[in-house]
């Protein structure tokens, strides 16, 4: 607060507000990040903006605001755009998805996370990439759009299979084994899940082994 700059001092209230949030002070977490974003905004720190907006629509969230919620957490896309803020775009847009499903996914939640995802691609994170593609995966499937889900799972194991990710691969072909069975096509559900026994045998993975058996 001695700081005659008001990055810095905008900085030490973010921060503040984040270790209040941490104790569930909620008031005085917003109050705080309040005092970030009127000092960011003097200093026209964008990337402080984007961080800021984002940490108080989580705070929103976890009060049930969601409206709120969803507003900020546009704000906090808009800023970090204008930075190319990439990472920061991965966790706000599957935020804002996770917003999206509290009740059950929906097309806006799966169209947040295939933005996240793009994102994911363009910084080359392997293990985000994945991660989103199995949420989006899981998306299509809950709302029953399973050839959507079939080929996002696809995708996912490409993935895996270049990572050589056994457990990953054992975990994607049982999924499509279920999937496909879902559909009516037990010829493919049982390809698959012979792929995931095979692997989970070759493995030793006796967990796998009987998961998929059964």
């Amino acid at each position: 607060e001695k700081s005659n700059d008001p990055g810095v001092e905008g900085t030490a209230h973010f921060y503040k507000g984040q270790a209040e949030a941490a104790v569930r002070q909620f008031a005085l977490a917003l109050r705080s990040y309040d005092t970030a974003i009127q000092l960011f905004k003097q200093k026209n720190n964008v990337k402080g903006l984007a961080m800021v907006y984002g940490k108080k629509a989580s705070l929103y969230t976890l009060q049930d605001e969601l409206n709120l919620a969803d507003t900020l957490y546009d704000l906090a896309i808009e800023y970090a755009e204008k930075e190319s803020l990439h990472g920061l775009l991965i966790d706000l847009y599957q935020k804002r998805a996770n917003l999206h499903s509290t009740a059950q996914p929906s097309d806006a939640a799966i169209l947040f996370l295939k933005n996240a995802l793009q994102y994911a691609i363009l910084t080359e994170a392997d293990e985000a990439t994945i991660h989103l593609i199995n949420q989006i995966s899981t998306n299509y499937q809950t709302i029953g759009e399973l050839d959507s889900a079939i080929l996002y799972f696809q995708k996912s194991l490409g993935l895996k299979q270049g990572m050589n990710d056994s457990e990953g691969m054992v975990s994607d072909y049982s999924a499509l084994g279920n999937l496909y069975r879902e559909r009516g096509d037990y010829e493919n559900a049982q390809l698959q899940l012979m792929e995931a026994l095979n692997i989970a045998e070759a493995e030793k993975d006796s967990f796998s082994m009987t998961t998929v058996y059964s």
